[in-house]
């Protein structure tokens, strides 16, 4: 591993174990890319967290990179607080419309693991409602002044996924809340929702009533977002786990996870979040968890390899995220069929293509021949590439 990476995981293993190191200028080489450092940094999402290791380097540590990670350190504060108060708000709409309402991600985590230290990098808030809530759950929304933001794309789309989006823009501040009414539009995973609404929690936090998800159902959560497109590689999520598990370790039922990843058909998803917090943070997960999740030694090898192929993909986001499509389903048909019954717009999402335009939908109807083309051209420019 490149000494910059690996730079980066050692702030991250800082974070978990709640004490930065204090000569941590003795781990930069003299020969180190600082530019491809805060690439780094940005590209896992952690860029909040190097400011308190880099702050304590003294000379060694460039004028503007410090600047940089101190900025990315306050913004990522500002943001999480911002972020935060604003879900109050809603929270409080939400249950005077008694309304039930959990937070999913990046916002249930701030109400536990990183609430003492909201370093983590986030941009919206996910919600979740029941379905027969959306209608109203949509109003509550609008109500404080928030529109729905189509992203350019169908309504149809954003209704097929369930999940609709919303902006309000005030001040100069942006704010984005996405509403979920499901955690995906394949079958199997909607048989898993209602089990997260029995073993959802009420507690009150900062004078506000909040139902909480179980911490099982959130390392669900960040299972099932490993298939989105994103940065696949990116150590975010497995650094959240590794945080759960140094906080609730003896108290995580891993035979309910276990039994919701069969029945949600998200046996490898999960294992892979595991394995790849295991690989970056020497997190002990229980020993025999590959076989209650029935992965062959063989996936695991593969799997294994990925996480150290793609610590900072430099094929790029679009060849690391279709070498670990094919290892997060539980077979090998449903990665193909996903692929090739793909919708038109994550297909152009995926090529940086316009959703509607002509020559999209020509490519998307020919779609077989242009991924193949796409693919062989992308190998091509991997083994021409000079080394």
């Amino acid at each position: 591993m490149r000494p910059e990476p690996a730079f980066v995981f050692q702030i991250a293993r800082a974070y978990i174990n709640g004490a930065y190191p204090g000569k941590s200028a003795n781990a930069i080489p003299d020969r180190f890319d600082w530019e491809l450092f805060k690439g780094c940094l940005l590209y896992h999402g952690i860029g909040g967290m190097a400011f308190p290791v880099l702050d304590q380097s003294g000379d060694s540590v460039q004028a503007d990179i410090l600047a940089f990670v101190k900025n990315q350190y306050y913004l990522t504060l500002m943001r999480s607080q911002l972020l935060w108060k604003e879900f109050l708000i809603i929270a409080k709409a939400f249950n005077r419309a008694h309304i039930a309402m959990v937070p999913l991600k990046g916002i249930a985590l701030l109400a536990g693991i990183y609430r003492d230290m909201p370093l983590r990098t986030m941009r919206d808030i996910d919600i979740l409602v029941a379905p027969r809530d959306l209608s109203a759950a949509r109003s509550v929304i609008e109500s404080l002044d928030y529109t729905l933001n189509l992203d350019g794309l169908k309504p149809s789309y954003w209704y097929d996924h369930f999940e609709l989006q919303f902006t309000r823009r005030h001040a100069q501040k942006t704010m984005h809340v996405d509403l979920h009414y499901a955690f995906s539009v394949k079958q199997p995973l909607a048989k898993i929702v209602p089990a997260l609404w029995d073993r959802s929690r009420i507690t009150r936090i900062d004078d506000t009533e909040i139902r909480l998800p179980s911490i099982e159902d959130i390392i669900v959560g960040l299972a099932v977002h490993q298939r989105t497109f994103g940065n696949p590689a990116s150590q975010k999520n497995p650094l959240d786990l590794a945080l759960i598990m140094k906080k609730y370790s003896g108290k995580i039922d891993w035979d309910y996870l276990t039994e919701r990843a069969r029945a949600g058909q998200i046996t490898a998803c999960l294992y892979f979040l595991c394995l790849r917090t295991a690989c970056l943070f020497q997190t002990a997960f229980p020993v025999d968890l590959r076989k209650r999740l029935h992965v062959t030694r063989s996936k695991h090898a593969r799997m294994e390899k990925n996480v150290y192929k793609h610590l900072f993909p430099s094929h790029g986001i679009q060849q690391a995220w279709l070498d670990n499509h094919f290892l997060l389903y539980d077979d090998w048909f449903t990665p193909i069929r996903m692929v090739i019954a793909v919708p038109q717009e994550q297909f152009a999402k995926f090529y940086h293509l316009r959703p509607y335009a002509t020559l999209t939908m020509l490519l998307y109807h020919t779609r077989p021949a242009y991924i193949l083309y796409r693919t062989l051209k992308d190998l091509a420019g991997k083994v021409l590439r000079p080394r």
